[in-house]
């Protein structure tokens, strides 16, 4: 298996930092982590977490290969696939990526609670997009409706039956915004993410997705009804107090619980 001197790619790291002008801080600001582990970085001490891998990498300039390689690759032909299978266990082994427990295997609570709020969601959007369009008011409803009934059932999935339930050690060790979950992104700018708040903040997002997937169609259908100008605005004020809401629940959750030990 391929060996990282830790040492040598550390100063390929700081290398490239210093070609961009960067300070170890304005690198951390970027892959959100604290300045003190870019440090450990650079010195030797330690290597990132697989996750921080390709956002590392992008932010230097080179390709994963050439990260982990620690250099820069003259020719760009392709590796040989055993030393590919190299370094891939070279990068899983030496940032100890944990296998982080995933919803489906909790019980099946939240399932119910998505699989129930769902078919609301979709017959109330149904019946908004329909009585808007009566009322002559569809441009009104339409884009943030649908717009708000697909994010909620994308994130309620993922959230119910898919996101991991606990984060890698990473968080605990170091000061992290940015959850990231393969094409899943999330920046909370201000509020430290851990496995003490996790749970909540998880669960924070699953009833927002639930809750606004069931009722805010309904409310939609419903504002279409009322007399004069109120069937335009208040279904953009909805749907507006929606998206404040989900800031609210995982902003509330999250600080409420930063200090919180983890879950066991």
């Amino acid at each position: 298996m391929y060996q990282i001197d830790k040492v040598s790619w550390g100063a390929f790291v700081a290398r490239l930092r210093r070609e961009k002008g960067w300070t170890q801080k304005e690198l951390a600001e970027r892959l959100y982590v604290s300045d003190k582990a870019v440090s450990k970085w650079e010195t030797g001490a330690s290597l990132p977490d697989t996750q921080l891998l390709l956002p590392l990498a992008e932010q230097l300039g080179v390709t994963v290969t050439e990260l982990l390689l620690g250099k820069r690759m003259e020719q760009p032909a392709p590796l040989p696939p055993d030393q590919v299978e190299s370094l891939l266990q070279t990068a899983v082994r030496t940032a100890g990526r944990e296998k982080l427990p995933r919803a489906w295997r909790e019980g099946p609570r939240w399932k119910w609670r998505f699989a129930a709020a769902l078919p609301i969601g979709v017959a109330g959007t149904a019946a908004a997009i329909w009585l808007s369009w009566r009322a002559d008011c569809l441009p009104y409803v339409l884009p943030g409706c649908l717009t708000l009934t697909f994010l909620c059932t994308f994130f309620g999935a993922y959230s119910c039956f898919f996101a991991p339930v606990r984060l890698p050690a990473l968080y605990d060790a170091y000061p992290m915004e940015l959850f990231c979950d393969g094409p899943i992104r999330m920046y909370l700018t201000g509020l430290r993410l851990h496995n003490g708040n996790w749970p909540y903040i998880l669960r924070a997002i699953r009833w927002w997705c639930c809750g606004t997937l069931a009722l805010l169609p309904v409310l939609s259908a419903a504002a279409v009804c009322l007399p004069g100008k109120w069937r335009e605005a208040v279904p953009l004020v909805l749907m507006a107090l929606a998206l404040a809401g989900l800031f609210v629940f995982l902003y509330g959750a999250g600080l409420r619980h930063k200090n919180d030990p983890p879950l066991q």
